[in-house]
């Protein structure tokens, strides 16, 4: 009876460190692939933001929060919603303002939150060739079409907010922080902060 409560004891032992071993190994896998994610996102928009001429940030994707420039919102607020404009100087005008010049691209990050208040991330890019004038249209009216509906790229699986619950913080003029945490893993979930700030100089 002794060898055999010596031998429950040694198993229960090394149970125990065969489960305590697995859950390591989750949290080091997932906490890897959470660091691959976000080079890729970092590198990505950093990229977007140096090309980017200027950017707004916008309560959400929701058509009615981002319908015209009185939606943008104002230095020191969040939002779940940024979108980067990217434009050349009209020649026929001559001005170098962005009431002067042509829209080649925007590209807009948007976050998703479900009834917890988390969710993925996703990305649109709109291209125009010719360049569109930025006198006869606005960033708005030209992504009036899209919806949450959309086939969207996911760019991040899971992200917290940690911006008033928001992912984007509009720092100052044309500067957006954002300010989120990356989950990733089901059941059990690793989390990683991202912290980026960017500014657009295109």
């Amino acid at each position: 009876m002794f060898v055999v409560l010596i031998t429950c004891f040694v198993s229960g032992a090394f149970v125990m460190f065969l489960v305590d071993s697995a859950k390591a190994l989750y949290t080091t896998t997932e906490q890897a692939e959470i660091s691959n994610n976000m080079r890729q996102l970092i590198g990505e928009m950093e990229s977007v933001g140096r090309s980017s001429k200027v950017c707004y940030v916008y309560t959400s994707f929701n058509p009615t929060n981002r319908a015209s420039a009185a939606n943008r919102l104002p230095v020191g607020s969040s939002g779940d919603f940024v979108l980067f404009v990217t434009t050349v100087p009209d020649a026929s005008l001559g001005g170098s303002s962005l009431n002067q010049d042509d829209i080649t691209q925007l590209v807009g990050y948007f976050r998703m939150p479900d009834a917890t208040g988390n969710g993925p991330v996703y990305k649109f890019t709109k291209t125009f060739s010719p360049a569109v004038s930025t006198s006869t249209n606005t960033p708005e009216a030209l992504i009036s079409s899209l919806s949450y509906t959309g086939a969207y790229p996911k760019v991040a699986q899971y992200v917290k907010g940690e911006s008033s619950g928001c992912m984007f913080y509009y720092y100052q003029t044309s500067t957006v922080m954002i300010k989120a945490n990356i989950i990733q893993g089901s059941p059990k979930q690793v989390t990683n902060a991202l912290n980026l700030t960017i500014a657009p100089r295109g």
